[in-house]
């Protein structure tokens, strides 16, 4: 794990647990603007992306990340109204070309899946997906909304409609739900959701809050789930390992860096406890491991 922090970072670390506040996305109710060579650059990146038979792709509306910060232990995030499309287009294809204030910078969420025998679910991202393509990585995806949705309620009463937002964008409600679609696990299945903090990919500058997700099934049943996530289609295959192999199958297989920042801070958590936001970084680095 000797470059295991070269390609991520961890912006904030927290811990809360079960607090579906712990995270507070707070929007802008503009919509984010882009350059018209930026645009062309989007536009053209998507037509390429529909080409391709493998790619699933979908344009819903994203948060664009614009800062972020913690206050009385809740992390609180700043952000507007942006598209997948345009963060396909800047971030996923053209970041090296654009100035950071070009990138749509769609925020995300992902967590730990941990068995009730204490092991760690990862899962291997398949063709069919835009990002990390053949890497291992935790479970999570873009904080979206339905396009439909949104044009339709906009056209009601404002404050109801950014409630209904901010509730759509609420980060644990969006990591159960992919942990349904892409696992096939409910809520019931779920013991307890920890927040532990901010990461961002230093590859594509993409910011995804990090969780930690205690279930009450077997390591045996999580593997079990690798039927159900190939039909959906996000991963060709699905492992557990233990907590003290992590940090070695980090070093030897290819892990997405923001999946890295994940296992980082559920590691950390697993050794420190409630003392880790306070931990310093190359204390953790030598639990790790690395």
């Amino acid at each position: 794990m000797k470059t295991l922090n070269k390609d991520f970072s961890i912006v904030h670390r927290i811990l809360a647990v079960n607090d579906e506040r712990a995270v507070q996305v707070l929007l802008h109710p503009q919509k984010r603007e882009y350059a018209a060579t930026t645009r062309k650059l989007i536009n053209s990146a998507w037509e390429d992306a529909r080409l391709n038979p493998q790619l699933d792709l979908a344009n819903n509306l994203v948060p664009s990340y614009q800062e972020s910060k913690v206050e009385d232990g809740k992390l609180l995030i700043e952000a507007c109204v942006t598209d997948y499309k345009s963060f396909y287009g800047t971030n996923v294809c053209n970041m090296d070309q654009l100035p950071k204030s070009e990138l749509a910078d769609a925020l995300a969420v992902c967590g730990v899946v941990v068995s009730k025998d204490g092991a760690i679910l990862l899962g291997k991202r398949s063709d069919r997906v835009a990002e990390a393509q053949g890497h291992w990585h935790v479970i999570g995806g873009n904080l979206e909304v339905n396009r439909s949705d949104y044009n339709w309620r906009k056209k009601y009463d404002e404050t109801e409609f950014r409630w209904w937002f901010l509730s759509e964008l609420n980060p644990t409600k969006n990591l159960l739900r992919e942990i349904e679609e892409e696992l096939g696990l409910t809520s019931r299945q779920i013991s307890n959701v920890y927040t532990l903090g901010l990461g961002k990919n230093l590859l594509n500058n993409k910011p995804e809050v990090l969780m930690f997700v205690q279930t009450n099934v077997s390591s045996q049943r999580l593997r079990d789930c690798a039927t159900h996530a190939i039909l959906h289609g996000e991963h060709s295959s699905l492992i557990t390992l233990p907590f003290e192999d992590v940090g070695a199958f980090v070093s030897d297989y290819p892990v997405a860096p923001i999946g890295k920042a994940a296992l980082f801070a559920a590691l950390g958590w697993y050794h420190c406890r409630e003392n880790w936001p306070n931990v310093e970084i190359e204390e953790l680095i030598q639990l790790i491991g690395s």
